[in-house]
């Protein structure tokens, strides 16, 4: 069980990797052409994974490849929007506040979130050490943001 507390802590590592990667990226060229570049280069990632499940796909499977497209739906579009809000918010606000007030405030937000994910679309009320966690985070956003809450 602690080894899968290492999936989302490598994720964490890596939004911030690729948040830093884009604000270099930025500082040499400009915020327009990283934000291209990364958007580029998932597009490609996902047409590559895209193209390997195609090919190698299991004949079992009930759907089609690119089944989605018969049920399309407006919000399937969301999270690719969102994602891409991410990828242009998470340099930007780095490059103004600093990367440390930044993710400690992000992961706020998701700690908060997903509180109430849970508690609305999974049944489970939050118990009092979930909500004492998300409230030291809250305050630990508090203390890393002080310098700039205060301007």
């Amino acid at each position: 069980m602690i080894l899968l507390f290492f999936i989302p802590f490598g994720l964490g590592v890596l939004g911030v990797i690729q948040t830093v990667l884009n604000r270099h990226i930025a500082n040499h060229h400009n915020f327009k052409e990283a934000i291209w570049v990364n958007g580029f280069f998932v597009f490609a990632s996902a047409s590559a994974y895209l193209l390997t499940q195609f090919l190698f796909r299991d004949n079992s499977q009930q759907n089609g490849s690119l089944s989605i497209l018969k049920e399309f739906k407006f919000y399937y579009c969301l999270p690719g929007i969102l994602g891409f809000l991410l990828v242009l918010g998470f340099p930007w606000s780095t490059a103004q506040f600093g990367a440390v007030r930044v993710f400690v405030a992000a992961v706020t937000g998701q700690l908060l979130m997903s509180l109430a994910y849970d508690w609305i679309n999974e049944g489970a009320r939050p118990d009092w050490s979930r909500i004492a966690g998300v409230g030291l985070a809250l305050l630990g956003a508090l203390v890393a943001n002080l310098k700039a809450l205060r301007a």
